[in-house]
């Protein structure tokens, strides 16, 4: 939802109407490159600290920039624009790096990886099918559920696995 979010109504409905459509290529360029760059400190960081505490980063500065969307009124801001379109790179590759080694972790065969992409795929459909339908502010109070609940759902994850852990090294 939140990739949808960002490659099609967000450059149009921030950047273009905020500063002038010849910024919208520099905007998605920089959420790339800050989506490259964090992910590879991203990954280095869950070596030291674990992917909890940024996973909840994560979902924080999300949850922020999500909020600042909501209330935010669209002025000219060339800067402000380029320092939100930074975080979304950054917040995306958090959320991608954790999960993948989550799933890589948690399930050996191919089919729950099959099964992770479908429900991206999915979640790719319903954000491009309401996209035209639903105003900017809804589609951004479904991220905001939609954080709420893969949050959650992630942290249920981090406690089944930890479990499982603990119980093999019981078993030992």
């Amino acid at each position: 939802v939140c990739v949808c979010v960002c490659i099609r109504p967000s450059p149009q409905h921030y950047i273009t109407d905020c500063v002038c459509i010849g910024w919208v290529g520099y905007g998605m360029l920089l959420v790339a490159v800050a989506n490259g760059t964090c992910s590879v400190l991203c990954s280095k960081l869950a070596n030291r600290l674990g992917p909890v505490p940024i996973v909840l980063t994560a979902a924080l500065v999300n949850g922020g920039l999500l909020a600042f969307l909501i209330i935010w009124e669209k002025r000219p801001m060339l800067l402000l624009v380029f320092l939100f379109s930074a975080m979304w790179g950054f917040v995306d590759a958090i959320w991608n790096t954790p999960l993948n080694t989550l799933f890589g972790v948690m399930f050996s065969k191919d089919q729950e990886f099959a099964n992770f992409r479908l429900g991206q795929s999915v979640g790719f459909c319903i954000s491009f099918a309401y996209g035209d339908v639903l105003d900017m502010k809804t589609k951004l109070w479904i991220m905001v559920a939609v954080l709420a609940i893969s949050t959650i759902f992630y942290l249920l994850a981090e406690v089944k696995r930890h479990r499982e852990q603990a119980s093999k090294n019981k078993a030992m």
